[in-house]
């Protein structure tokens, strides 16, 4: 890990590739005990709880903003067989969709 308050800068600036969007995402998990163990399956680890996603968190970024406007999107499980991975999928998609739509094909043009 860096020294707190020292920089990481990017040396190679001839590599860089610019995009037409980036996104941010996060998803949120709980852990939960696993009360039964399967004997019958030889395992070097012991699992003992698993992770079950309760949320998730993206955003959204354009590099010309007046083209398409930041965008956070949230949500969290509803209850217990609701598919947040599904449903963050779902999302996303369709906001990349409408953001290809909405950015020219030629994208150096339109800075």
């Amino acid at each position: 890990m860096p020294e707190e308050g020292s920089n990481i800068y990017f040396k190679n600036q001839i590599q860089k590739m610019r995009v037409p969007f980036v996104v941010y995402a996060d998803f949120e998990c709980i852990t939960e005990k696993i009360l039964e163990i399967d004997p019958t399956k030889k395992s070097y680890t012991d699992k003992y709880q698993q992770h079950k996603q309760s949320g998730f968190c993206y955003f959204m970024k354009c590099f010309n903003d007046k083209l398409y406007r930041p965008k956070l999107v949230r949500r969290t499980i509803k209850s217990s067989n609701h598919d947040i991975a599904q449903e963050f999928i779902d999302l996303l998609e369709n906001d990349v969709r409408d953001l290809y739509k909405k950015v020219p094909a030629n994208k150096k043009d339109s800075q």
